[in-house]
């Protein structure tokens, strides 16, 4: 399927297949017009590299050299020419911040390692344009400054542009208002700070055309429940069938297959799904199973799946997600936000009551090379948002993450049909339950009111 690039013929071809299993298992569409597929408004553009510039004015000018200086990152925008006065955000970008945030308005933010899970947060404030910085050192360019302009995806309406910027490019200015790239790249304050670069003003400039396409499209699925109350209550499972696509070739390979990120979650998700189907004793809630779209790009599918549900909103209780299932550890699962709600006990009791399934499960994001915010690195991310309580089901990182090596013959098929079965238990046993999932009140004030 060609890495299955959001929007693209091949995940169109995936989201078909997705949709026939779902209808041969009996469960109901939930989609568009009585289907499964539910269409997510994209625009498709290419950027024009040579009409992109990127500079500063003010006492120290600079003028920033594409590629090598900066390039255009998540190009989420139309034609634009923006400009404001720099100011760099700094400390943890879901902590409280130590200015008016409404003083933010039309400058251009500079965010040192990008926005993590806080994009709406950050475009709430109204800035003119947003830098990422990023570790890499300029000349010569780091590999992340070394792609080629390609086709990519615009949610409607969001325009705000957004360009990758080394650090070292703005190292004159960064010393001068005295801040120190080691510690912006790991803060120590548990306040979010605001820093203008002195008198500087950035200035970012580019145009894009548009591309015809095909929308792409979440997969949604319902089985409903047996109480005639609870039934108007649901379980929400996720997993993107989205991936990368094609890309530059290593060693002839130019296709990023996405084995386990995230085929491995979604064929998790198909196996419970017609689990749910097959079995006569149908849960006390209901259950919806949203194969999502658009993961790989700032989780639209799964925004998109939230602002237009199938049913009401306020009827979902829990999220459970489904994310790179089927490496490391034979014996160990990640489950982010175990401890985040009361929905842990569900795992806990699932895993002591079926010592067949061999697994542990931990909360833990420590081991080595994994990313510190785990909450923000996946579709569940969206629904923490919205309040929701979660369970992020996860194996792990290794390094094929993201390049044409994540290939199917490197999966645990036999550790992710354990995994399958307990993500299944821990559904049932949340739509079976008394009483809606119940967040910890410490884990909702820092993962949502926080946020």
């Amino acid at each position: 399927m060609r890495g299955r690039w959001t929007p693209s013929p091949e995940l169109e071809r995936a989201a078909e297949y997705l949709a026939a299993r779902l209808g041969r298992a009996g469960l109901k569409p939930a989609g568009d017009s009585a289907s499964f597929l539910q269409r997510l408004p994209l625009d498709m553009i290419q950027i024009l590299p040579d009409s992109f510039a990127v500079w500063l004015t003010g006492h120290r000018p600079l003028r920033l050299v594409q590629r090598v200086d900066y390039m255009a990152s998540f190009n989420t925008w139309s034609n634009w020419n923006a400009s404001g006065q720099a100011v760099v955000v700094h400390g943890p970008l879901g902590a409280p911040a130590a200015f008016d945030t409404v003083s933010l308005a039309g400058r251009v933010l500079l965010l040192p390692g990008g926005w993590g899970n806080h994009y709406r947060r950050i475009a709430n404030w109204k800035p003119a344009a947003i830098v990422w910085l990023d570790d890499v050192p300029a000349p010569p360019p780091g590999a992340s400054l070394r792609g080629l302009p390609r086709p990519t995806r615009r949610a409607v309406g969001d325009t705000m542009p957004v360009v990758l910027v080394a650090y070292a490019a703005l190292a004159p200015l960064l010393l001068e208002a005295k801040l120190d790239t080691a510690r912006l790249r790991r803060p120590p304050d548990s306040v979010l700070r605001a820093t203008p670069l002195g008198d500087a003003v950035m200035h970012v400039r580019g145009r894009v055309q548009h591309l015809p396409h095909i929308d792409p499209a979440n997969v949604i699925a319902i089985l409903e429940g047996s109480d005639p109350v609870l039934r108007n209550e649901y379980v929400v499972y996720t997993a993107h069938y989205d991936h990368l696509g094609v890309g530059p070739p290593v060693n002839g390979d130019s296709i990023r297959n996405g084995a386990d990120d995230n085929a491995s979650g979604t064929a998790a998700l198909l196996a419970v799904a017609e689990a749910f189907a097959r079995d006569d004793r149908r849960p006390r809630r209901s259950i919806i199973f949203v194969f999502v779209a658009a993961e790989e790009f700032l989780g639209l599918g799964a925004s998109y799946f939230l602002d237009h549900p199938p049913v009401a909103r306020s009827g979902m209780v829990a999220n459970i997600n489904a994310d790179m299932l089927g490496r490391n550890w034979t014996d160990t699962v990640v489950v982010v936000g175990l401890r985040d709600s009361d929905m842990g006990l569900h795992v806990d009791r699932v895993l002591a009551d079926h010592p067949a399934l061999g697994l542990t499960a931990t909360d833990s994001s420590t081991r080595p090379n994994e990313a510190p915010n785990l909450e923000g690195w996946s579709d569940h991310s969206a629904f923490i948002g919205k309040g929701m309580p979660f369970l992020y089901f996860y194996s792990g990182m290794h390094s094929d993450y993201h390049r044409v090596t994540d290939s199917a013959e490197k999966i645990d098929f036999e550790k992710l049909s354990r995994i399958s079965r307990l993500m299944h238990r821990v559904g049932y046993a949340i739509a079976n339950a008394d009483d809606r999932p119940k967040w910890n009140p410490a884990s909702y004030r820092r993962l949502v009111e926080l946020r």
